[in-house]
């Protein structure tokens, strides 16, 4: 199952922002079936007590308790929790029915119930009864008939039997690629035309970011859906370097899975995004790999962004060396 759900959550009840701040945060549904919840400026709650992120789905007019978590005195925390996304926490919820999230402060009773942030993927709607029903099915006995049982072994069997030959086909694509590859390597060594080569490996990516048996690379099929909708791009002279670009934004950095929020909010990201305004996602078929390109000028004495963690390189946009003054791009590996 593929899903990637970004909800954003704003104030809703007023008072428990840390230090005269509204609080803001986000939760964020994605593959390998994991809940991101992060908050910022949240009031730190006494030790006896939690906050409880809330899933709501319209659809399913059901609500399910994702997890709960404290603050420190910074207000900021993120929290990761994993789920069984065709059925998170047994509530009949699955990842992709997500249209709502709330982070809560319970009392006793749904009357002291006091919600400090909400957030829909859409426009609002009543998430009150939706909680208080989930509450009352969870005290309720659960049946379940066998021959709904049977249905689902069924069907799960059928499932795995499609699976099994897609991944016969997908095996025998990946030794035909591999042929290609080593005539594509050929063929650059001889200086040779490789268009047909070319689009035989892009048409294979793109049945490798939409199978759902493949799952080598952690987050590749997200990744390739936001470069597939972005405006490609050629930032760099140099030509036949085997990778594709197109230019993104800073929320699309931030949406990217395997990028830690605290590497997206580092100085260099900030200091690129005022005075360029972009980024680019880079994709090399032949190694199946992602890169990320941070705008900038080279300066021999100020390389400390090497340092910095996925950061490989520096390529000018001219097809020479970096020297300072050179416009070019960081280059991170994020795949």
């Amino acid at each position: 199952m593929h899903f990637n759900t970004l909800i954003i959550m704003n104030e809703d009840t007023v008072g428990y922002g840390n230090r005269s701040r509204k609080p803001t945060g986000y939760c964020k549904l994605t593959m390998p079936n994991r809940i991101i919840c992060y908050v910022q400026g949240l009031r730190q709650l006494p030790r006896d007590q939690k906050y409880k992120l809330y899933l709501t789905s319209k659809n399913k007019q059901k609500a399910v308790e994702a997890g709960t978590f404290q603050v420190g005195a910074s207000g900021n925390k993120e929290t990761r929790w994993n789920m069984e996304p065709s059925n998170i926490a047994n509530s009949g919820i699955n990842a992709r029915d997500v249209d709502g999230a709330l982070i809560v402060v319970e009392g006793d009773n749904s009357k002291d119930r006091i919600v400090p942030l909400l957030g829909f993927t859409s426009e609002p709607y009543g998430w009150e009864e939706l909680i208080d029903k989930g509450k009352a099915e969870e005290l309720a006995p659960k049946e379940v008939a066998q021959e709904t049982v049977k249905e689902a072994v069924n069907e799960e069997r059928s499932k795995k039997e499609e699976e099994n030959k897609e991944i016969i086909a997908l095996k025998a694509e990946v030794s035909r690629l591999k042929e290609i590859i080593a005539q594509s390597e050929k063929a650059k060594e001889n200086k040779e035309e490789t268009t047909g080569i070319n689009e035989y490996v892009s048409d294979f990516v793109r049945k490798y970011e939409t199978s759902d048996i493949i799952e080598q690379k952690e987050g590749y099929k997200e990744i390739g859906s936001v470069f597939e909708k972005r405006i490609p791009i050629n930032p760099f002279e140099a030509k036949n370097t085997g990778i594709k670009w197109v230019r993104i934004t800073l929320e699309d950095l931030e949406a990217l899975p395997l990028l830690e929020r605290d590497w997206v909010n580092q100085p260099l990201i900030e200091r690129a995004n005022r005075d360029y305004k972009h980024f680019i996602l880079g994709r090399d078929e032949l190694k199946l790999t992602y890169y990320i390109g941070i705008p900038g000028v080279y300066n021999s004495n100020k390389t400390e962004a090497l340092n910095i963690d996925k950061i490989e390189r520096f390529s000018c946009c001219h097809n020479i060396q970096p020297k300072t003054g050179e416009v070019g791009y960081w280059i991170a590996r994020i795949q």
